[in-house]
């Protein structure tokens, strides 16, 4: 597996993992989004990231205020159903070349162990039930890359402008974040778990115009 050690000891995952397996669609893939557990199909008839209003921290997505405070950041993603306590998830990162068109600056996929196997095939059962533990849950790991971003942003590595009545406008940064999927699944114990498929994005917005 393809590894580097990023966000303090959070282990990123390569995106052209597994290397050893032909899958279908690979969990580091950002240019596929995993489906719904409906039968509708896709979770997104248009791509929220390049679909999102350029002018305001909101949109068809959960956006998160970078203001905003650990304890209630946790308590947005309980509402959205999402355990900031799970350890064992893959990590995947993808930074774009051109953030004004891509509309993204950075993007993370969280795949937990039970994704991996179910959705994308990309373990056996017993890699599965192996899948090693990161050093701190999801809410944590999605917390530290919303700070690398924002410290990014702040020392002038994230920029992204618009012309407006010509004048050149620099863009402020916001977080979009999605459950792209989410199954419940018994552990080897038999105790309930996510098959759970999380994206979480940095994205330029600008709120100074009208």
């Amino acid at each position: 597996m393809t590894k580097k050690k990023i966000l303090d000891g959070i282990v990123l995952t390569g995106n052209d993992w597994p290397k050893d397996k032909i899958l279908e669609v690979y969990p580091g893939d950002f240019s596929v989004w995993a489906e719904d557990s409906n039968p509708r199909g896709k979770c997104f008839l248009r791509d929220p990231i390049l679909n999102a209003p350029k002018r305001r921290a909101r949109g068809g997505v959960f956006y998160l205020n970078t203001m905003t405070s650990r304890d209630s950041f946790y308590v947005e993603l309980f509402n959205a159903g999402i355990s900031s306590r799970k350890k064992r998830y893959a990590l995947f990162m993808v930074k774009s070349k051109n953030p004004a068109e891509d509309n993204f600056f950075g993007q993370i996929r969280l795949v937990t162990n039970y994704a991996l196997r179910d959705y994308y095939g990309a373990l056996d059962a017993d890699e599965c039930e192996e899948f090693p533990p990161q050093i701190c849950g999801a809410g944590e790991a999605m917390w530290r890359f919303m700070g690398q971003e924002v410290n990014s942003c702040n020392l002038g590595e994230r920029d992204a402008f618009e012309e407006f009545d010509g004048e050149r406008i620099r863009c402020r940064i916001r977080f979009g974040l999605t459950v792209e999927r989410s199954v419940k699944v018994l552990d080897g114990r038999g105790n309930p778990d996510l098959d759970c498929v999380i994206r979480m994005w940095s994205q330029p917005y600008y709120p100074q115009i009208p």
